[in-house]
Formats: structure tokens, sequence, C-alpha cells
């Protein structure tokens, strides 16, 4: 049998020379992330393909990570690689993941599936994979064996959600707001929103609310330009915080998310207009620390004040539900896993059991004309004898074929080792 080279067939077995190089959350802050962050990653995987002779590579850069999957990569690669990037971080301590083979693969799962977020379970991340999966195949980036790998986790990260929990119910202070509204009256998108403070929680705020399709807001701030620059982007009304009690009167449902060193909802501006707001049923919720709507006010009826304590225990209620399907998803992973892992080894094998094929194919071809020459047999008996050998040698070899085939799906890098190594020997 020629003897082939090695790689033959081992670059697409269960991806062994497959490595993911992760910086992210987990060992990392943000301004330690920042110095990895580029603003064209595709270009930057261009050049780092072509200077380490890469067939593929893809890096998915989001908020929390920066990440290289190259293929295939040998460990000198791989630790010029990891090399770079510590070089780029200015830290040389463990701050660097590598993952390798299997554990690669069952790494991108993990991420797409979203158990290896900040927040277990968060939903931002599959598109970002799928954003980032689609820009690389695009760019000719990746090939048959990322392109692979990449729709499996894909398909995974998309069956966690269907089959669990683990992204359901609002784990982050403004959604868990929202969700506790919608507890505290069934008609959101009829209520009269006002919106204290135009920072990152409150332009939140009015997004979600806008998602929702709630019509009527206004948004207050400090700074009124402020105000105006987030309401205009939803059609909002806007205002200065002086306004605040004219406001108070017209709306029903308040949130406040301003940095102030007192409240500035207070008892008393409440009593004062009290004759104006009965029987409206207003809720007030207060995401300032330190709190920005007098704790007092709660004991006035008609009125609902939440704080932001309560907002967390929705919060928490959510994350431990979703801490509740870890277990599942896990479950859900591995049985992908096991499946791809099938998959890959059954395409790897057919080149060798082809390659086995013609082997015996070459030997049977050779000794019948070894017996042709030797015995000066007619054409028919030529013909006789082609049809006999070609049914002994697929009779020989379709149990032990058919073995192979079993026991790599069972024991498949063993097998699969102990046959290259045949293939390659004999």
């Amino acid at each position: 049998m020629r003897s082939p080279s090695p790689t033959m067939y081992r670059q697409d077995y269960v991806y062994d020379s497959l490595a993911c190089i992760s910086a992210n959350f987990k060992k990392l802050l943000i301004e330690d992330l920042e110095r990895l962050y580029t603003k064209d990653h595709v270009s930057y995987a261009m050049r780092l393909k072509h200077r380490l002779d890469l067939r593929e590579v893809l890096i998915l850069q989001t908020c929390n990570r920066f990440e290289i999957y190259a293929y295939p990569v040998d460990k000198h690669t791989l630790n010029i690689i990891v090399g770079e990037l510590k070089k780029k971080l200015r830290r040389f301590n463990d701050v660097i993941e590598v993952y390798e083979g299997l554990d690669a693969v069952r790494h991108i799962f993990r991420v797409a599936s979203g158990l290896d977020s900040m927040i277990i379970g968060e939903p931002q991340i599959l598109g970002q994979v799928e954003s980032t999966y689609q820009r690389f195949l695009k760019h000719l980036l990746i090939g048959d064996s990322l392109k692979t790998l990449l729709e499996w986790a894909l398909k995974v990260g998309r069956k966690v959600r269907r089959e669990t929990c683990i992204s359901r119910g609002t784990v982050d202070i403004v959604s868990a707001s929202i969700e506790l509204l919608k507890e505290l009256t069934p008609t959101l998108h009829e209520r009269k929103f006002l919106i204290i403070g135009a920072g990152a929680i409150g332009r939140k705020v009015a997004a979600i609310l806008h998602s929702l399709e709630v019509k009527n807001v206004a948004i207050l701030n400090r700074t009124v330009e402020k105000a105006k620059d987030v309401a205009l982007k939803f059609n909002y009304e806007w205002g200065g915080l002086n306004d605040i009690l004219k406001y108070i009167k017209r709306f029903d449902i308040i949130i406040s998310a301003i940095t102030i060193d007192k409240p500035i909802i207070t008892c008393e501006m409440i009593n004062s207009i009290l004759p104006e707001i009965r029987n409206r049923n207003i809720i007030m919720i207060d995401l300032s620390t330190p709190r920005s709507i007098d704790p007092d006010i709660s004991r006035i009826d008609g009125i609902i004040l939440k704080n932001i304590d309560d907002v967390r225990v929705i919060a928490r209620r959510n994350y431990q539900r979703r801490l509740a399907e870890v277990s599942k998803a896990e479950r859900i992973i591995e049985d992908e896993l096991k499946k791809f892992t099938i998959v890959c080894a059954r395409k790897s094998i057919d080149p060798l059991i082809a390659e086995i094929y013609k082997y015996a194919e070459d030997v049977r071809k050779r000794e019948l004309k070894r017996a042709r020459d030797l015995l000066s047999l007619e054409d028919v008996e030529v013909k006789t004898l082609d049809l006999m050998t070609k049914s002994i040698v697929k009779k020989i070899l379709h149990p032990i074929v058919t073995g192979i085939r079993k026991s790599i799906i069972h024991d498949d890098i063993r097998v699969y080792k102990v046959i290259l190594r045949i293939v390659e020997e004999v």
C-alpha cells in the first residue's frame, strides 16, 4: 500500500489540531481586554492566517471575550499566538485559556449556548457567534472544518435555548424592573411612563419601552440636551428636572435612575399634588443609589413604590432559575458533542477504508494477472476468476469494515489511530 501523508486523514478527525485561544472576563478586566480588541479583526485574522500558514481562522470578539479559533495548529504555532496575546496584554501570568481538540469543540458549544457568559444564558452571544461566522465565511477565512464546527455550535446553542429555560427570565436590573412592572400592571403598553435620568440605565429603559411599543414616555434629565438626545431617538417627550412636578401630575409610572445626594421626589411634593393624582394608582421604581425617591412615599395611598432591592429579587429569582437549567444544558452539550465526534470519526475513517479497498483491489488484480499468465487461462476462465476473486475480497472485507465503523463510534481515538498506523505501514 502506498504510504500516505500523515495529515491526509488526520486533519478532519475529531478536530485533533483545532485550538481555541481565549482571553475573557473570567481572568481579565475590561481594560485588559481593550488591549486585544481591534476595529478590523477580519484583517487581523487574515494577517495571522498567512503569517502562520493557518488553513482556517476565526476571531470571536465581544465585550467580554477575545477568542482565536485556528485550524490546524501545532504546538509551536499555538505558543506563538499565545505569546503575542500576552505581549499585547503586557501580562505574562496565566491569563490566557487554551482549549485543544475536543475541549475546543466543547468550549464553542458552551459559548454559543450561553454557559460561558458572564450572565448565564445571555441571549446576545448566539447572534454574535452567528454574525462572526457569516463574516469570516464571506471573507474565505474558514473552510469546511470550521464551517462544520460553527454551524454545529449554532445548532447546539439554539437547541439549549429551545429545550431549557437557560435564557428565560431577565437578570439585569433594567429588564428586571420592567418584568416587575409587568407583574404590577397587565396593561404596560397603555400606561404613561416618566423616566428620570438619561444615563445608561435611563437610555436602556427608553429602548425597552420602545421595543414594547409604549407610546407615552417622557425623559427628564439635569442636562436637558442629554434628555432630548435620548428622547428624539424614540419620538418621546423630554424636559428638565425643574419640571418634575408638572410631569408627575401627567404620568402614572415613574422610573428614576439618577445620581443625586438626596431624594428628588419627596413626600411634600407628592402631598402638594395629591388631589390631582388621587385614584391614579401611580407606580414608582427607584433604581438610584443613593435613593432618589423618598421611601416614605410608599405610605401614601394610591402609590406603589419599589426600589432596587425589589428589582434585585426578580433578577436573583430568574438567575436561580437559569442556574437550575445548567445541568440540563450541559447534558445537551455532551450529547451533541458525542454526535459531533461520531460524524467526524465517520468522515475521517472513510478515506482510510477507501485506501484499504484500493489496496485489496490492487492485490487481487496483480494476483489475477499472475494466475492468468501462469496457467494460460482462456478469456472466459479469466472472467470467471475475476468475478470470483471480487466476491472473495468483498466478503472478506465487509465484516472487517463494518467492525471498524462500529468500533470507531465506541472507541474512536484508539481504533482510528490503529487503523491509520496499519494503512501507513502496510
